[in-house]
């Protein structure tokens, strides 16, 4: 009797941890958002000192390191990127804040055209990415605007 109970706990044990979450499994390749994204046409005004955004679903890891989702930069290379802080992918929307730098940080929020960017690879102009960004100084948003952004593969 004691080995039937020993038997059906261990059975009872492996089937809870054998039977993960949907929401924990590795992300398949339909899920790779990643590279380089430049405004579409000129920035708005209150967006004029970025560079572009990179963004990397998943995420960069390198052993023993923080995950690398990705980066605000701007045009002056001489300051610092504003870091990505984990990004929500859900279908095709996608939004971010990054870290504050100097008081000021950066909400988005918006869809993708894709969320595959093997290939076929976007050409060149498509704009791949629409939505609302935003620009927060010490928890209050002081420019938003509609943005559309393309995308490069980078280096």
């Amino acid at each position: 009797m004691r080995m039937l109970l020993l038997l059906l706990a261990t059975a009872l044990l492996l089937v809870s941890v054998v039977a993960v979450p949907s929401s924990t499994l590795p992300r398949t390749s339909k899920d790779k958002v990643y590279g380089y994204f430049f405004f579409a046409g000129q920035a708005p005004a209150a967006f004029k000192d970025i560079d572009h955004f990179d963004l990397s679903i998943p995420a960069y890891v390198e052993k023993g390191k923080r995950p690398d989702y990705g980066r605000i930069r701007l045009k002056a290379r001489n300051k610092r990127d504003y870091l990505l802080l984990k990004p929500t992918l859900d279908g095709k929307n996608l939004s971010f804040k990054t870290k504050a730098v100097g008081g000021i940080s950066y909400e988005f929020s918006g869809t993708l055209t894709r969320t595959d960017f093997d290939e076929p690879r976007p050409a060149s102009g498509e704009i791949v990415l629409r939505g609302t960004l935003k620009k927060i100084k010490a928890g209050k948003t002081i420019a938003e605007s509609k943005v559309s952004f393309t995308w490069e593969l980078g280096d």
